[in-house]
């Protein structure tokens, strides 16, 4: 790297961290639907969040795997942003509510796919732990 070239702006480099995350959720959110339909599966929604979660492993562990997905998605967010305060949290609490809500209505039309609102939950506690994690990170709290 030559002397006159400028190091990457931070700020840049965590926002298409970001960015990159964002189609990552987006793509696992949305694979496989081989049978999308123009017609909703209402049916198969399931309205209660962590109903049957903690009697099944298979359950338990996807829980765990959109808390986990999610974690990124606030870290990364809360890094490309110049200023976080502790209002911050409520921002990407909402913006990650509004991800996987869409993400999860975009299911109802995969025939072969199971929208819950555990997964809305627990995306939102992943963003969320995320960001927290992002605002300690700024602090030097590590």
């Amino acid at each position: 790297m030559s002397a006159e070239s400028k190091p990457i702006d931070s700020y840049l480099l965590w926002r298409n961290l970001w960015l990159l995350w964002l189609l990552l959720i987006l793509i696992v959110s949305s694979y496989p639907c081989a049978e999308f339909h123009t017609h909703g599966h209402w049916d198969k929604v399931s309205w209660v969040p962590f109903q049957g979660v903690w009697g099944s492993v298979n359950l338990s562990v996807d829980a765990v795997k959109n808390l986990v997905l999610y974690v990124p998605f606030g870290f990364f967010y809360g890094q490309s942003q110049s200023h976080l305060t502790k209002s911050f949290v409520f921002k990407v609490a909402l913006l990650t509510a509004l991800l996987s809500t869409g993400c999860e209505f975009f299911q109802v039309f995969c025939h072969g796919r199971h929208p819950t609102m555990t997964d809305v939950s627990t995306n939102v506690l992943g963003g969320v732990l995320g960001v927290v994690i992002a605002l300690r990170y700024r602090s030097g709290k590590r």
